[in-house]
């Protein structure tokens, strides 16, 4: 195996290895599985706030996070602007409650997919650059930074459209291989 595919193998091993971390809680887990095996009860554990995951009225809650979505707005191509694709551009509050720092972009992209259908079938939408704008340059910063735990910072994340004419559905999950929670279609015209 060359030494490009073994970088690539190995990253993407520590990036899932990361993401199941973000949206999980292993912690909790097992030791409820623990605590189940000592008792010998086969009841369900009793659940407390923080097992509570959900997608509802536009916030996604998830153990380790919060995302509020905020707004959507579609950017048509502009040359001017260093646009060659329309996007939709997703503002949202993200709410670290873990107990360690993380990325509002990489939950994010662990917990949301974008789906657009096509004649064939549903086309996943690939995550594009923010749009060049005085508007987005802040939000697009705090996308990447390091956020403390128990701090809420507004972000912005973009995805490419590929039919104008063709709704986008968001579905939430609970992280890359989490149950789904739910969804939101945004209609771009």
């Amino acid at each position: 195996m060359g030494t490009v595919k073994k970088i690539l193998l190995s990253s993407s091993i520590v990036a899932l290895s990361l993401a199941g971390a973000a949206c999980g809680d292993s912690k909790a887990s097992s030791s409820s599985k623990k605590e189940q095996h000592k008792t010998g009860s086969t009841t369900k554990p009793k659940k407390t706030k923080k097992d509570k995951v959900y997608f509802k009225d536009d916030v996604l809650k998830i153990n380790d996070a919060t995302i509020k979505l905020l707004d959507a707005e579609v950017v048509l191509p502009n040359s001017e602007k260093d646009v060659e694709i329309a996007t939709l551009v997703l503002t949202y509050d993200y709410t670290n409650q873990s107990d360690h720092a993380m990325t509002p972009a990489h939950v994010f992209m662990d917990c949301f997919e974008a789906f657009q259908e096509t004649e064939t079938d549903f086309e996943e939408l690939e995550f594009a650059m923010m749009p060049l704008s005085q508007k987005f340059d802040a939000l697009d910063k705090l996308a990447d930074k390091k956020v403390k735990p128990g701090t809420t910072v507004r972000s912005a994340i973009a995805f490419e459209i590929l039919d104008m004419d063709a709704p986008v559905e968001l579905i939430a999950m609970q992280g890359v291989l989490g149950k789904d929670l739910g969804s939101k279609i945004y209609r771009l015209k």
